[in-house]
Parts: C-alpha cells; sequence; structure tokens
C-alpha cells in the first residue's frame, strides 16, 4: 500500500511548491490532484463550463474520482509513498483516508494578499486577473470543501506566510 502525505488549501497558498519540496525530502512521488481534474475536464465538460465549475460540479457529483484515480496511478507505478497536492473536498480526503495505508494531512495557509501576489507573479493562463476575481476563486474553493478542512480533525495546520526557507523548515518538521 501507499503511505501518503496529502497538502490542501486555497489558490497560492503553496501547496504545489511544498509537494515538490516534500517529495524530495521524503524519495516520494508528487501527485497533483488537478492534473487528474483536468484529464477528467477535457472528457467530460460542457462547453459553456470552464475548469473550475467543471470542479465544482464534478466534486459534487462524483467526489471520489480524484483520489481513486490518484491511487489507481500509485499502484500501477508501485509507489511506496506519494505527496498529493490539491484535493478540494472532504469527501476526496475520507476517501483517501480510508484508501491509503496511511495519511498525514497538512493544511496550507497563507494570507489572502500574499497569496493573490503569488498569482501575479505565478502569472498562469486562466488565473484571476484582479482582486474581486481571486476573492471569488476563493469562495469557489471553500465552497468545494476547503472550508470543511479548516474546521476537521486531524490537520495540521502549516501557515506559508514568510520565506520560503521557513515554510520549508516547517513542512519538515511535521513530516516523517
Amino acid at each position: 500500500m501507499i503511505e501518503a502525505t496529502i497538502l490542501c488549501g486555497l489558490s497560492c497558498a503553496g501547496k504545489s511548491v511544498g509537494g515538490e519540496f516534500l517529495s524530495h525530502l521524503h524519495d516520494a512521488q508528487h501527485i497533483e490532484a488537478s492534473t487528474f481534474m483536468r484529464e477528467f475536464w477535457s472528457i467530460h465538460h460542457c462547453t459553456d463550463e470552464g475548469p473550475d465549475e467543471f470542479a465544482a460540479r464534478y466534486l459534487r457529483e462524483k467526489p471520489n474520482a480524484v483520489p481513486m484515480a490518484i491511487l489507481e496511478h500509485g499502484l500501477k507505478l508501485g509507489l511506496k509513498k506519494a505527496i498529493i497536492t490539491g484535493l478540494r473536498s472532504i469527501a476526496e480526503i475520507e476517501y483517501s483516508v480510508g484508501a491509503f495505508s496511511s495519511v498525514q494531512l497538512l493544511l496550507v495557509t497563507a494570507q489572502p494578499s500574499i497569496r493573490y501576489s503569488r498569482s501575479n507573479i505565478r502569472g498562469r493562463s486562466g488565473a484571476p486577473k484582479t482582486q474581486k476575481e481571486f476573492e471569488l476563486l476563493d469562495s469557489m474553493q471553500l465552497e468545494m470543501g476547503v472550508a470543511d478542512m479548516i474546521d476537521a480533525p486531524g490537520w495540521e495546520i502549516v501557515e506559508n506566510n514568510s520565506s520560503m526557507a521557513a515554510y520549508q523548515r516547517k513542512l519538515s518538521e511535521l513530516t516523517v
């Protein structure tokens, strides 16, 4: 079976950067949930539905689809350890806790102004262009289930409001 460390949080909190760091630190495969959601979107979306809208709908309709695909992918690769980033709903987390041999849950947080600045620096295609658009994305992700994670038991909170070195130090201290 596969041991998993799962990093969740809002956009630009530091999930992917943390996942890459932990994958090197623990000799584990970093798996981005968004890769699988984008694949589902390319197959199943309506023509007038963007990726964020599709993800919100798909999580309601098939909440286990992404973690099931991640588990299947990991087993196919023969993984022992995986660092999974970007799951968005508590249902995905509950499935993962039951499916993987062990799961460590890390909720990555950062102040909205810091995350918005990171989003602008990163400059990804389709990223929010204004603070208002960024706030709407936050609202959508909170509704998808990130808000439920904040109050759920079993999460280690990792604040990522300062330097990369400080963030990596926190991650190192929290993970095995």
